[in-house]
């Protein structure tokens, strides 16, 4: 039997653009509601069952696809199902903010092979994060990287997906229209696909997470900085200008225990500001005497042991991130609101939060904010889902 490595070789060979897009199509279909009849899955492509069928023969030929029986019953043959092969190849997804990067080898079947967590240093200039994601991809891609098929990047900010270009990012010094997606392309001689993190990370709760099955869902994130990617009607929205979602900049007019007036959402509650306003008192508990920021874990271990100023700020953060959800619910209604990022395994945060959009008029539904169980690769696994469903066979 050929090993998966000598099959990806051969799948260079190019084909015709519609051919390859259809198969493209199928896969996708495949992996959203696989395992899948031969016949369900020509009436989901809208294709005549003999025209399917050629192309689902090409697929299984190619070991993108395998057959598999469902489960037995009472009467009658079992079907013959179709799914993805995991042994079809691999995709690397790599999702990254001011802190750390993140990256995930996943096999054809979606499913995590290796994750490597990389913290970026204090300081580092874009230079140095582009040679770290590169040693993070090398890692996760092991010696043999013949069977990677694709790479997806989650990058912060706003981008230029055409071109592959991070347009900037304020967290990492002199980081503006880093052409990130071609230089990882020429590094690693793969196709590179390259998304805002919090938009591939709501695909990754779309296809792999909270938002399975849904339509219309929101992914709020809080991180270094704060962003929202949206789901409408099962596409991503991306704006005009590649935009939808960028709400860092939004101003917040409320003043409370973190501002004491009107300044944008980012500066009051990313993970960021939320982490500077806690650095004397949270290194004064670690005896330390160092101006740098303190660690999240840091952060939750005291708002876990109720050191009441840094729960009172941590609640304040709560309301500000409640309001910013309600504000999302108001304007997409969305089936779903998913919350990601480290905050969210405090249960103080979350009550805090959810009391918030609870008073806020409107009637939103605190069942309907939940929070991510993607964990911290949640972008890594969205990243790699994003390469997935753009990768075209033998193009």
């Amino acid at each position: 039997m050929k090993s998966s490595r000598e099959s990806a070789v051969k799948r260079v060979i190019r084909k015709p653009q519609a051919v390859a897009g259809l198969e493209s199509k199928l896969l996708r279909v495949v992996r959203g509601k696989g395992p899948i009849s031969r016949v369900n899955l020509a009436r989901e492509l809208e294709l005549v069952p003999s025209t399917a069928g050629i192309y689902v023969e090409r697929l299984l030929k190619d070991r993108f696809l395998i057959e598999t029986t469902a489960a037995a019953r009472t009467h009658g043959r079992p079907p013959i199902l179709l799914q993805l092969n995991p042994e079809g190849g691999r995709f690397i997804g790599v999702d990254f903010d001011a802190r750390q990067i993140m990256a995930v080898a996943v096999d054809f079947a979606q499913q995590p092979l290796v994750q490597v967590r990389r913290t970026i240093p204090a300081r580092s200039g874009t230079e140095r994060v582009l040679t770290l994601i590169e040693e993070v991809i090398q890692e996760v891609a092991g010696s043999q990287r013949k069977d990677v098929l694709g790479i997806g990047l989650g990058v912060p900010g706003p981008i230029d997906a055409d071109r592959g270009l991070s347009l900037r990012y304020d967290f990492i010094r002199d980081w503006h229209n880093v052409a990130v997606g071609p230089r990882m392309a020429a590094k690693f001689r793969v196709p590179v696909f390259v998304e805002n993190n919090l938009r591939s990370m709501a695909l990754g709760e779309l296809w792999c997470g909270r938002g399975q099955g849904l339509r219309h869902l929101v992914c709020l994130g809080i991180r270094s900085g704060i962003g929202a990617g949206i789901i409408v009607d099962g596409k991503l929205l991306a704006g005009a200008h590649n935009l939808a979602g960028e709400i860092g900049r939004w101003s917040y007019p409320h003043a409370d225990a973190l501002n004491g007036g009107v300044r944008t959402i980012e500066d009051t509650a990313s993970l960021t500001a939320i982490l500077s306003a806690a650095a004397s008192r949270l290194n004064r508990r670690q005896g330390r005497e160092t101006g740098e920021l303190p660690s999240v874990t840091e952060l939750l271990t005291a708002v876990e042991e109720g050191d009441r100023a840094i729960v009172e700020l941590m609640e304040g953060a709560a309301r500000v991130h409640g309001w910013i959800a309600h504000q999302l619910a108001l304007l997409f209604d969305p089936e779903r609101i998913v919350l990601a990022g480290p905050l969210v395994e405090s249960a103080t945060y979350l009550t805090a939060l959810k009391q918030t959009v609870g008073r806020l008029p409107g009637g939103i539904d605190g069942e309907k904010i939940v929070c991510s169980t993607l964990g911290p690769f949640a972008g890594a696994i969205g990243a790699a889902a994003l390469a997935f469903h753009h990768w075209v066979p033998g193009r």
